[in-house]
């Protein structure tokens, strides 16, 4: 009862490799990664009024403004990195 066999810890570690949904959350990890240390690099500032207040999303503001007038998608990604400052 206490160790497993080499056989039975063999087949464990291969089915932790191939399974599809570790993949997939690993990937969604590292796009929030990729998008916490690269998302505020090529948008607006996120404290700046910048437009009318709720505009749609469109080519200048992929996620369109708030109710102050301020780019959403810099608002994701300026709290994507202060969510990994403190995680």
């Amino acid at each position: 009862m206490g160790a497993e066999s080499p056989v039975t810890r063999g087949k464990n570690s291969r089915g932790f490799k191939r399974d599809p949904l570790l993949w997939l959350g690993v990937a969604y990890l590292l796009l929030l990664l990729l998008f916490a240390i690269f998302g505020w690099w090529f948008r607006h500032g996120h404290l700046d009024q910048l437009a009318r207040p709720h505009m749609p999303p469109s080519s200048d503001f992929w996620l369109g403004t708030d109710e102050l007038g301020r780019d959403i998608f810099a608002r994701l990604a300026y709290g994507a990195v202060n969510s990994l400052r403190v995680g």
